[in-house]
């Protein structure tokens, strides 16, 4: 096993891990573990998956805590506009299928609310991301993956004493406030990926990316299953597992996750350094900067096509269980998220099998395998939308089953178009513009739904299915 010999005052230039790629090179433990050696690193002579087994963990326990809190939020905020907002009596809240005016007004409000929340959990993360992505490029990402967690106890702490007293559902936004200002899903999503991007290849990160994905994907769904169970011993139990997990995890990045690229230290940063003009321009610069042959053009075509998919996929998922709860289907909660569970854990394992077939064995490039699941997606969509019974929903999710490749195909192919320093940079922008999508699709949907909902309930399915189908021939 060779020894690693550099100079410490010479930092090595951001492509120097691409020009030693042809060394003949194993590195031992000790010189994965050290810390401020990655630039002197061989990517290539990493593991194959030497990133997934270090965000596996972090990711199945954030996906399993909010696959717990997310139904139980929806139907706590519900319970809370029938309770509260709407003041109607425990008789008609506790049976709101026999009471169709009623059932009526409370999914009206209730996505309303859902829709405030969205932009209250939008607009905060996608500002700091703008600054963190680039921030983290020089620093490094563990702060960064820190932060989202403290700011996740506290925020699902204000949720859990919410299930002791009967309080306005209003007051339930100040829980994706508390997330968003400290990163939330944007801010996890940009240091682990950009972590991932740091120490693999364009062989590599394909397979690592999916396993991680699917991964979370399947916590998260199986998380909604626990939590609708949970349910029945109280509506607090599913908080104390999703704090539980974000504390683990906050102890996790702590004490396991290391830095093996040298970044500048963390004690020379000062509050001016994160939020500045500078960084919002090498996120303007990382999109504009001039590539060889199409590059450029063929990033900014599939940001824009991974925003439109974004807006279509998050707008309807925001009334899914709103649309399965009421007439036609009538869904309980536990119905809703067991199907739901089984859903996630289907996509999940075919996320990480098909995607190593298609890859490895049928050599189906990352933009072919995005279009095939840019299909799916519309099937999936449009039959949603035409359903009129619970066999047609099943019916969707078959055809929709491989609808999350694309968001792994996407997320390589545009890490593979910039340099190993822009990773960063190039996260934080697209997530910037990922938060957009809640904040246009949450709106737009939920209005429209709460307009349609009386004639047409699956309308909005079949809208979003409309936008996204042109996406196919991109």
């Amino acid at each position: 096993m060779g020894a690693l010999t550099f100079d410490m005052d010479k930092k090595p230039a951001p492509d120097a891990v691409r020009r030693r790629s042809s060394m003949k090179y194993t590195p031992s433990k000790e010189d994965l573990l050290a810390a401020d050696v990655a630039d002197e690193i061989n990517v290539d002579a990493l593991p194959t998956y030497y990133t997934a087994l270090r965000m596996v963990p972090l990711m199945a326990f954030y996906g399993l805590a909010m696959g717990t809190v997310q139904p139980v939020l929806t139907e706590l905020i519900k319970t809370r506009t029938c309770q509260v907002a709407l003041n109607y009596t425990d008789e008609i809240c506790e049976n709101l299928n026999n009471y169709t005016k009623e059932a009526k007004a409370v999914q009206r409000v209730t996505s309303q609310i859902q829709m405030y929340q969205t932009l209250v959990d939008s607009l905060p993360a996608m500002f700091f991301s703008l600054f963190l992505g680039s921030w983290s490029d020089e620093y490094g990402r563990k702060l960064p993956m820190l932060v989202p967690f403290a700011g996740l106890v506290i925020a699902h702490g204000f949720s859990l004493i919410n299930t002791f007293i009967r309080i306005s559902p209003y007051y339930l936004m100040l829980t994706p406030f508390i997330t968003s200002a400290t990163g939330g899903m944007v801010l996890v999503n940009v240091a682990v990926f950009s972590y991932m991007g740091d120490y693999t290849n364009d062989r590599t990160r394909s397979p690592n990316v999916a396993i991680v994905d699917a991964i979370h994907m399947l916590l998260r769904f199986a998380g909604s299953a626990v939590g609708g169970q949970l349910t029945q011993f109280g509506e607090s139990v599913p908080f104390y597992l999703t704090i539980s997990l974000h504390v683990c995890n906050f102890i996790f990045i702590f004490f396991a996750i290391h830095e093996l690229r040298a970044f500048k230290s963390i004690k020379d940063c000062k509050i001016t350094d994160v939020v500045t003009l500078e960084r919002v321009k090498d996120n303007w610069r990382t999109l504009s900067k001039k590539r060889p042959g199409y590059n450029r053009l063929f990033l900014l075509l599939i940001i824009g096509c991974l925003l439109i998919i974004g807006v279509c996929v998050i707008g309807d998922m925001s009334i899914t269980q709103l649309y399965l709860e009421f007439d036609p289907f009538n869904w309980t909660l536990q119905h809703f998220t067991i199907y739901n569970a089984i859903n996630g854990v289907v996509e999940g394992v075919i996320m990480v099998f098909v995607n190593i077939v298609l890859r490895r064995y049928l050599t189906i490039s990352d933009t072919m395998i995005g279009t095939i699941a840019t299909l799916s997606a519309v099937l999936h969509l449009l039959f949603y939308g035409l359903a009129t019974s619970s066999a047609f929903i099943y019916i969707a999710a078959g055809v929709g089953c491989l609808k999350m490749l694309g968001f792994v195909s996407i997320k390589s192919v545009t890490i593979s178009l910039v340099d190993r320093d822009e990773i960063g940079k190039l996260l934080s922008t697209k997530m910037s513009l990922m938060s957009i999508a809640p904040f246009i699709g949450v709106t737009v949907f939920t209005n429209i739904f709460t307009h349609t909902n009386e004639w047409w309930p699956g309308f909005c399915f079949v809208l979003g299915a409309c936008v996204t189908a042109p996406v196919v021939f991109v």
